[in-house]
């Protein structure tokens, strides 16, 4: 991953690219709307790679203290259009969530 640009705080912005082993490498933009420590983020998420820019989703994810000090984690996103969602789930994103929640468990010791 290429960090270009990362303002952790409500109203800061986001830039990365993932790169592949083959040299490929795909964009990803976004704009922190809150940051609410323990509770929640509220961010936009754009992949650059499309024809047109403006495919934006609004992403809220929620953090909830469970048992003994683990956290549960819910995401929802909510895309402009039903083609802008269909097209996010077939693009395989899924499994790149998945990898990223993988390794943020990692990162902060899964219990």
């Amino acid at each position: 991953m290429i960090v270009n640009k990362f303002e952790g705080k409500t109203g800061g912005t986001w830039d990365i690219a993932e790169k592949s082993a083959d040299g490929n490498e795909w964009g990803f933009y976004g704009v922190y709307h809150e940051i609410a420590p323990n509770e929640r983020i509220i961010w936009t998420f754009e992949f650059m790679g499309m024809p047109e820019r403006g495919h934006v989703s609004l992403e809220k994810m929620e953090f909830e203290t469970v048992g003994d000090g683990g956290t549960r984690m819910k995401s929802i996103s909510t895309f402009l259009t039903k083609a802008d969602r269909d097209g996010m789930v077939s693009s395989g994103m899924e499994d790149g969530w998945r990898q990223s929640v993988e390794a943020l468990g990692k990162l902060v010791g899964e219990k």
